[in-house]
C-alpha cells in the first residue's frame, strides 16, 4: 500500500517503488489518498486537483488500485484500511511539514508506526 497526499512532490517515485515491491511479493497493491476537510475540492486549487487525478491514474496504469477516502485523521484512516485489507507493507513519503510544526504533535508517520506495529513502513526520500 502506498499513501499519497494531494501535494506529494514525489508521488510518481513512490508509486513506482510500490509497484516494484508488490511485483516482487506477487501481491496486489493499493494507493490510498485521504481527503481531509482542509482538502475539500472548494479549498484546493485546480492544479493540485489535476496533479492528484494524474497520480491516481498513473497508479492504475502501474497495476495499483486507487482508494480515495475522506477522513479527519489521516493516520487512523490509513491504519483502519491496512488492518481491513491485511496490508503488510506501507510506503510513505517524508513529511513536508516545517520542523517547528512537528514539535507540537506527532507526524502521520509517527502515528502510523504506533497504530501498525506489525506492518513494515518504508519511507521514501525526496
Amino acid at each position: 500500500m502506498v499513501c499519497i497526499s494531494s501535494r506529494s512532490p514525489n508521488a510518481e517515485r513512490m508509486l513506482r517503488k510500490a509497484a516494484r515491491l508488490a511485483d516482487r511479493l506477487n501481491a496486489f497493491w493499493y494507493v490510498v489518498y485521504i481527503k481531509t476537510p482542509r482538502e475539500e475540492l472548494s479549498r484546493i486549487d485546480a492544479a493540485t486537483q489535476r496533479q492528484l487525478a494524474n497520480t491516481l491514474t498513473l497508479a492504475q496504469h502501474l497495476g495499483g488500485t486507487a482508494m480515495p477516502f475522506s477522513g479527519r485523521d489521516v493516520a487512523s484512516t490509513i491504519a483502519a484500511f491496512a488492518r481491513e485489507y491485511g496490508i503488510t507493507h506501507v510506503v510513505v513519503g517524508r513529511s513536508q511539514r516545517p520542523w517547528y510544526r512537528r514539535l507540537f504533535g506527532q507526524s502521520v508517520l509517527d502515528r502510523l508506526l504506533q497504530l501498525l506495529p506489525d506492518v513494515d513502513v518504508l519511507v521514501c526520500s525526496q
